[in-house]
């Protein structure tokens, strides 16, 4: 039985969506042992990203193409950042009535994308570098 992430640490809602986990799940991705979830969360708690081939790289130490191109891949994808779910969650949403309703739009788009923690380990590690994020 699949796990909560799937090969890029994408956090499955398990609502019935069709999300990112899901696309992968289709793909034949994600279907690990509990032992090698085990082993991609650990990963991802490292910092380390886990390549479709099944290398091991430090997000620190990806090159700037691969570590720019990842982003964009899930970004593409429709995922979005730990820190991004947090603003939507957490943070103090607009004031007049139009932008609260446009808010809550939006709001819900956000709540059903899927959640990838790699996000902010890419985006550190861009902004650490200097570099600038590819557009989707």
């Amino acid at each position: 039985m699949p796990g909560p992430y799937d090969n890029y640490g994408v956090l499955d809602a398990g609502d019935g969506e069709a999300t990112m986990a899901s696309y992968y799940e289709e793909q034949g991705y994600g279907d690990e042992e509990p032992d090698e979830q085990e082993r991609r969360k650990s990963l991802l708690s490292q910092g380390i990203w886990l390549t479709k081939e099944g290398e091991e790289i430090p997000v620190r130490e990806m090159k700037d193409y691969h570590l720019l191109h990842s982003d964009r891949m899930l970004r593409r994808k429709g995922c979005i950042s730990l820190r991004t779910l947090a603003a939507y969650l957490y943070g103090e949403g607009p004031n007049g009535e139009m932008a609260q309703l446009a808010f809550a739009s939006e709001q819900d788009e956000v709540f059903k994308a899927p959640v990838s923690p790699y996000l902010d380990l890419f985006e550190g590690e861009i902004n650490r570098q200097g570099l600038e994020r590819l557009p989707t």
